[in-house]
């Protein structure tokens, strides 16, 4: 949303519109919020597992679908049968009141919605008035949102690193579970206003570039144009990243 804001192209600009017009509706954490509310949802315990399977080290004949699915697949899920199994897991699962989960979502993540409520009413009058162009208020909503998702997936691969680790905030939410900021980088100086360190922004010390988290979604929703020097907004963090 706040990326389309400068966008040229009628179709961008639609494109844009849309996005401004859902979060008008309803901010991405609000909606979600709102459908917990639904008592009918499952709260069932889930356990997922994610496994790969090396094809190259299979012999030649345990190379079809039928062989893996029986002796690979199939093994692994009657493992969850097991009584040894069954005997630990009560020691490693923790019973919840019954409105508790999926709210334990929106108790963890509180921090960062928080923060992505204050840009967002920050923003709000600018975006309307189609003058917003500050670009450290992008990167930094798209650090907050990449680690939100991680909060409720669990995907590591959402967590850009190089920007987020230097903030502080991509180590603490995959070591400490709870999402923390570099003071050096951001400072809530009071409950509408957040201050953004340009000097102390990420970036590559051998290229001299900082880095950006949200270049993979603006060139994905808007092209690579929007994101490059000649189609962003005069910027101190743009004016680098071709």
């Amino acid at each position: 949303m706040l990326a389309g804001s400068w966008m040229n192209a009628k179709s961008h600009q639609l494109a844009a519109q849309r996005w401004v017009q859902k979060c008008q509706q309803a901010l991405p954490h609000e909606a979600y919020a709102e459908k917990i509310r639904d008592r009918s949802i499952c709260r069932d315990l889930r356990l997922e597992n994610v496994y790969y399977i090396d094809l190259d080290a299979l012999n030649p004949g345990q190379k079809r679908g039928s062989e893996i699915l029986n002796q690979i697949i199939l093994s692994l899920g009657a493992i969850w049968l097991h009584a040894s199994l069954w005997e630990k897991l009560p020691r490693h699962v923790v019973l919840f009141e019954p409105d508790a989960y999926p709210a334990v979502y929106n108790w963890t993540t509180y921090p960062i919605t928080a923060l992505l409520d204050i840009i967002y009413r920050s923003t709000a009058d600018a975006i309307k008035a189609k003058t917003f162009s500050d670009t450290f208020v992008v990167e930094l909503c798209s650090v907050l949102e990449r680690a939100l998702n991680y909060m409720h997936t669990g995907n590591a691969s959402v967590i850009a690193t190089t920007v987020m680790n230097p903030m502080w905030i991509g180590r603490a939410i995959v070591q400490d579970g709870l999402p923390c900021l570099n003071p050096q980088n951001v400072m809530i100086q009071h409950p509408s206003k957040v201050h953004i360190s340009h000097q102390h922004w990420p970036y590559d010390r051998v290229l001299h570039l900082p880095y950006s988290s949200s270049r993979k979604s603006q060139v994905i929703n808007f092209g690579k144009h929007h994101f490059n020097a000649s189609g962003a907004p005069p910027g101190p963090l743009y004016q680098y990243l071709a």
